[in-house]
């Protein structure tokens, strides 16, 4: 019922229930020995909290933070979680899969 109404007087409640979500998230996610692969980061966007996302990158590539972090979104152009922008620092923090490696074409071309 909180999720369902933004401007309801539990909403604030479900902030704070997220916040600690993220705050445990944020402690797993930084003893990662591999790269990282974050799929579905639509409630980043849906509980405003995209920040999560410059956390995590300030802990990529250092020797007490993450070896590399990869997240996936949908899109041909600006890179978008529902609508609200990912925060980029500049263009080579994103790369654009072709759709015919999404389609597996450079597999199945070996195949005889």
């Amino acid at each position: 019922q909180a999720d369902a109404d933004p401007k309801g007087t539990n909403w604030p409640r479900l902030q704070r229930l997220v916040d600690r979500a993220l705050t445990r998230l944020d402690q797993q996610l930084s003893t990662a020995a591999k790269p990282l692969l974050m799929v579905y980061p639509g409630l980043l966007a849906r509980y405003d909290r995209l920040n999560f996302l410059d956390r995590l990158r300030e802990k990529v590539g250092r020797r007490d933070g993450v070896p590399s972090l990869w997240l996936l979104v949908p899109g041909d152009d600006q890179a978008q979680i529902e609508g609200k922008t990912i925060p980029l620092i500049g263009p080579g923090q994103k790369a654009r899969i072709p759709e015919s490696w999404l389609e597996n074409k450079h597999r199945g071309a070996l195949k005889k």
